[in-house]
């Protein structure tokens, strides 16, 4: 914010290369943020209070110049998914590659279809396997339409703070933070973290069918898959637990 208020001249240009130096190297003591959140509802104010102290006074005033705290929360947790979604994404893209490895090498795999968790007629293990890939694969295509906004309103969601410049400052803090620029600020519009929050809860649902497969697959009566590395009981040593198949259905419904 500083670095883009120094080009358009809002705030002086020594102070924001100042601000920019002291903040890219500055050491935060998480204590004092957390005793800021129970006093204040966010650590803003007490990360604002730490910045100061290791400015030079001249330059103070010129931190923070403009906007809020939440302005400062919410981008901070668009960055922070942004980055977490760029993780699941590699996550599934490999998850996809190894089930598309493992459908190739059943192709020829018979099993029984079922219906209403009943035989139904033949199938290969290969198709039920590409029906656990094409929901991860629509997920990765529908990840690319997620998008990840800059909040930036200032107090009241006007930018009066920053005059005609404000949307100067806006489109170009989106820029050097490689986020989207909304045609508002979204403070009390959550609407984009819910789409963020349904392809979560999309994938988890995918995820928790495949395991839930896999569960049926693998019991004793049935017996059509066996896992590699499946728990142990420690009084039946005939049994292998599928933990993790039972975790992620349990973790899918919550």
């Amino acid at each position: 914010l500083a670095r883009v208020q120094g080009r358009l001249g809002i705030i002086p240009g020594e102070a924001a290369a100042q601000i920019d130096k002291v903040a890219a190297t500055l050491k935060i003591d998480t204590a004092p943020l957390s005793e800021g959140v129970v006093r204040d509802g966010v650590p803003v104010t007490a990360l604002l209070t730490r910045l100061k102290e290791a400015l030079s006074p001249e330059h103070r005033d010129y931190v923070h110049w403009g906007t809020t705290s939440q302005d400062i929360v919410d981008t901070a947790m668009m960055l922070m998914l942004r980055q977490a979604m760029t993780l699941f994404e590699q996550r599934l893209e490999n998850t996809v590659k190894d089930l598309a490895i493992l459908a190739e090498s059943h192709r020829g795999t018979i099993l029984a279809a079922r219906t209403r968790n009943q035989q139904a007629v033949p199938t290969t293990l290969a198709l039920k396997i590409v029906g656990w890939i094409a929901p991860l694969q629509r997920h990765l295509r529908r990840l690319g339409h997620l998008k990840y906004d800059l909040q930036f309103g200032g107090a009241g969601g006007t930018l009066a703070a920053l005059g005609p410049k404000g949307l100067d400052v806006a489109a170009m803090l989106a820029g050097e933070l490689q986020l989207s620029l909304p045609r508002l600020p979204w403070h009390n519009q959550r609407d984009n973290i819910l789409e963020i929050a349904n392809w979560l809860a999309g994938v988890s649902g995918s995820l928790g069918k495949i395991a839930a497969d896999i569960l049926m697959l693998a019991q004793t009566e049935v017996g059509e898959v066996r896992l590699l590395g499946a728990g142990r009981s420690s009084a039946l040593p005939q049994k292998s637990n599928p933990v993790l198949a039972e975790a992620i259905p349990a973790l899918a419904r919550r």
